[in-house]
Protein backbone atom coordinates (compact mmCIF):
# COMPACT_ATOMS: atom_id res chain seq x y z
CA UNK A 1 0.00 0.00 0.00
CA UNK A 2 1.15 3.48 -0.76
CA UNK A 3 1.61 6.11 1.97
CA UNK A 4 -1.34 8.10 0.58
CA UNK A 5 -3.66 5.09 0.90
CA UNK A 6 -2.55 4.50 4.48
CA UNK A 7 -2.99 8.18 5.35
CA UNK A 8 -6.50 8.36 3.87
CA UNK A 9 -7.48 5.11 5.60
CA UNK A 10 -6.28 6.42 8.97
CA UNK A 11 -8.10 9.71 8.42
CA UNK A 12 -11.36 7.95 7.58
CA UNK A 13 -10.99 5.62 10.58
CA UNK A 14 -10.47 8.65 12.86
CA UNK A 15 -13.58 10.36 11.46
CA UNK A 16 -15.71 7.24 11.94
CA UNK A 17 -14.38 6.80 15.51
CA UNK A 18 -15.21 10.44 16.31
CA UNK A 19 -18.75 10.05 14.98
CA UNK A 20 -19.33 6.85 16.95
CA UNK A 21 -17.90 8.48 20.09
CA UNK A 22 -20.25 11.44 19.71
CA UNK A 23 -23.24 9.15 19.24
CA UNK A 24 -22.33 7.24 22.40
CA UNK A 25 -21.85 10.44 24.43
CA UNK A 26 -25.15 11.84 23.18
CA UNK A 27 -26.92 8.59 24.04
CA UNK A 28 -25.53 8.69 27.60
CA UNK A 29 -26.70 12.31 27.96
CA UNK A 30 -30.19 11.37 26.78
CA UNK A 31 -29.90 13.08 23.41
CA UNK A 32 -30.80 10.13 21.25
CA UNK A 33 -31.82 10.54 17.64
CA UNK A 34 -35.09 8.67 18.11
CA UNK A 35 -37.12 11.17 20.09
CA UNK A 36 -34.96 14.27 20.13
CA UNK A 37 -36.12 15.22 23.61
CA UNK A 38 -39.46 16.58 22.38
CA UNK A 39 -41.62 13.72 23.59
CA UNK A 40 -44.84 15.65 22.99
CA UNK A 41 -44.32 15.40 19.25
CA UNK A 42 -42.94 11.87 19.39
CA UNK A 43 -45.17 9.11 18.02
CA UNK A 44 -44.08 6.93 20.96
CA UNK A 45 -45.06 9.55 23.57
CA UNK A 46 -46.60 6.98 25.89
CA UNK A 47 -43.38 4.98 26.01
CA UNK A 48 -41.23 8.06 26.33
CA UNK A 49 -43.05 9.65 29.26
CA UNK A 50 -44.77 6.72 30.93
CA UNK A 51 -48.31 8.09 30.50
CA UNK A 52 -51.28 6.34 28.99
CA UNK A 53 -53.22 7.72 26.03
CA UNK A 54 -56.16 8.44 28.38
CA UNK A 55 -54.09 10.60 30.73
CA UNK A 56 -52.50 12.30 27.74
CA UNK A 57 -55.95 13.25 26.46
CA UNK A 58 -56.91 14.57 29.91
CA UNK A 59 -53.75 16.70 30.05
CA UNK A 60 -54.29 18.22 26.62
CA UNK A 61 -58.00 18.93 27.08
CA UNK A 62 -57.65 20.77 30.40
Amino acid sequence: MSPATILISLLLAAIVAAIIGKLIRDKKRGKSIGCGGACGSCSAYCHCSGVTPETLHQKTSS
